[in-house]
């Protein structure tokens, strides 16, 4: 399969994703446990091709935004609908609760006598295991809850806020891979001729002078000069290069920079937060 083709299949695949979770809310509504489980699982199956499509693919921000966009719809069904397969949520709400009235949340278990001020019939029904359990919750997740609650004690504002420390975690690993030069999308070109479409036969647009500065804007297919490599890197300036041509790098090892370039290694042609390429001439 091409890359263009795999890229098709992870768009497909997250499509499938988002169908498979509203008949999984369908379900849920329906207090269908054997369905709901059915439909994780099958979820998880799909999640798994995904994984290896985008194993397959070279990550570009058109990849990245399809994963995050379908990531932040798949977990709107999350917020909106009650809990189902777990209500440890309701849970962080009382620990809250009770931290507020201050009271250790550590002292009593929901059903002592000592709390009894404290019940609802929107929180308290819903807390399991009330009757013997103590919270098992530590230190740094009471602040959270208690910090939480004293916004508001409805359940959908705990949900939310763990959706804002996931979307921090993602952040983080994006910016740690980033930080990591993982995947390797820093490169030097070892023959740079420069191409009008992602095709040996498209009109040529010149050659790179060694150590020129280039910056790839996405991996596309186009012809196979070598077999079973489609892969092309498209330019800035919507010309593109062969991707035979170029060989991953790490940026200790990059090639020197010209006299005018920043400290950072960076060179002035190049825009804030994209990764430089260098280049040889060699015939494609």
């Amino acid at each position: 399969m091409t890359i263009g083709g795999y890229r098709l299949a992870l768009a497909a695949l997250g499509t499938g994703l988002l169908f498979l979770q509203g008949i999984g809310l369908c379900l849920q509504a329906a207090a269908s446990f054997d369905g709901v489980i059915a439909v994780a699982l099958a979820e998880g199956a799909t999640y798994l091709a995904a994984v290896y499509c985008i194993s397959r693919v070279p990550t570009n921000r058109r990849t990245l935004l399809l994963i995050l966009v379908t990531a932040a719809l798949l977990r709107l069904g999350t917020v909106v609908f009650l809990p189902y397969l777990s209500t440890d949520v309701y849970r962080y709400v009382w620990d809250g609760r009770v931290q507020a009235a201050g009271i250790n949340p550590y002292r009593y278990i929901p059903a002592d006598d000592a709390l009894t001020p404290l019940r609802d019939e929107a929180i308290y029904p819903h807390i399991n295991r009330a009757d013997y359990a103590h919270t098992i919750y530590p230190p740094a997740a009471q602040i959270i809850y208690f910090v939480v609650t004293r916004i508001s004690e409805r359940v959908t504002a705990m949900k939310l806020a763990m959706l804002v420390f996931d979307a921090a975690t993602i952040g983080f690993l994006v910016l740690l891979l980033r930080g990591l030069g993982a995947p390797p999308d820093r490169v030097v070109v070892d023959g740079a001729n420069l191409r009008s479409a992602p095709s040996s036969r498209a009109p040529g647009l010149g050659q790179l002078p060694t150590g020129s500065p280039v910056v790839v804007s996405a991996w596309v297919a186009g012809d196979q000069v070598v077999p079973d490599n489609p892969t092309w890197a498209q330019l800035d300036d919507r010309t593109f290069i062969y991707s035979a041509e170029v060989r991953p790098v790490d940026l200790p090892s990059a090639p020197t920079p010209p006299v005018d370039a920043p400290a950072s290694g960076r060179c002035a042609s190049c825009s804030p937060g994209r990764d430089c390429f260098s280049a040889a001439p060699r015939s494609i």
